[in-house]
């Protein structure tokens, strides 16, 4: 009879919900539940302990990033250019007016004096 080898490492099946809302970016303990409510990812109770398996919250940021739209490269871009122009407008006290052209050359800033 040959001995019996363990792993050392051996991989986590299931986890408790405080895991797993760390494993999604710290959500609140409502949208853990929620997502664990409507069947999204897979768990059980072990005595009153709630045990979410792992590989199903996984599965659930797999379909997360599916569903998601992708994001318009340009549209980032405007609007990144808009939040620097209107802090530069504060910290200069001035009214700012972006104008965006699409496809164009970066956003021009007009300054107007005296407005507020």
């Amino acid at each position: 009879m040959s001995p019996i080898t363990i792993p050392s490492e051996i991989p986590q099946v299931v986890c408790r919900v405080k895991v797993m809302r760390r494993i999604l970016g710290n959500c609140s303990n409502a949208k853990a539940y929620e997502i664990i409510g409507s069947g999204a990812v897979q768990s059980y109770l072990d005595g009153t302990a709630r045990m979410v398996v792992v590989a199903s919250i996984y599965k659930y940021v797999a379909r997360q990033l599916e569903a998601a739209k992708p994001v318009d490269g340009s549209r980032v871009q405007k609007a990144a250019a808009r939040s620097v122009d209107s802090r530069r407008a504060r910290r200069l006290g001035k009214h700012c007016v972006v104008e965006l052209t699409a496809g164009g050359p970066p956003p021009s800033v007009n300054v107007a004096e005296g407005e507020t």
